[in-house]
């Protein structure tokens, strides 16, 4: 029988505070940031996530959040099944991850989706694999010091 806190997929946008909120659950959790900045701690291990950075917190993992500026992010639960074998497994191990530019679009895609209303169950299972898939290539090496910026400011051109 299946845990009931143990979704096979779901989708949620959410804003995170100044207040430090704690969670553990039997799931799989990628936090992935639309806008903004999150810091969060996984495991004592510190990350700082922004459109550019995410994070992949294991199942049964403690983990905390705050943050001091306004954000958006996608979190994704995904049942831990789907992490038992194959490549997908590698994203537990590095639980801050680099969102590379294919990765950035199926983010905002699907940020786009989430904000009028909650995306189809079909869409969800099509862009998950895809997702986790494109997340597991890495971000590619930037050619030139200036790569970082200009990805950054091209994820968010309206910020100063």
């Amino acid at each position: 029988m299946q845990d009931p806190r143990d979704p096979d997929l779901e989708l949620h946008m959410r804003s995170y505070g100044e207040a430090r909120e704690s969670d553990r659950h039997a799931y799989a959790q990628l936090v992935l940031p639309v806008s903004g900045e999150v810091a969060l701690e996984i495991e004592g291990r510190q990350g700082r996530l922004d459109p550019l950075h995410g994070a992949v917190v294991a199942p049964g993992a403690w983990h905390s959040q705050f943050s001091q500026v306004a954000n958006r992010n996608l979190i994704l639960d995904v049942g831990a099944g789907a992490f038992d074998q194959g490549p997908w497994q590698r994203l537990l191990e590095r639980p801050f991850t680099a969102i590379g530019p294919a990765a950035r679009k199926l983010v905002e895609f699907m940020g786009i989706m989430a904000a009028g209303q909650a995306p189809a169950p079909s869409v969800l299972a099509g862009w998950t694999p895809l997702l986790l898939d494109t997340l597991t290539l890495g971000a590619p090496q930037p050619a030139a010091r200036l790569a970082a910026l200009l990805a950054r400011i091209e994820a968010e051109p309206g910020l100063p």
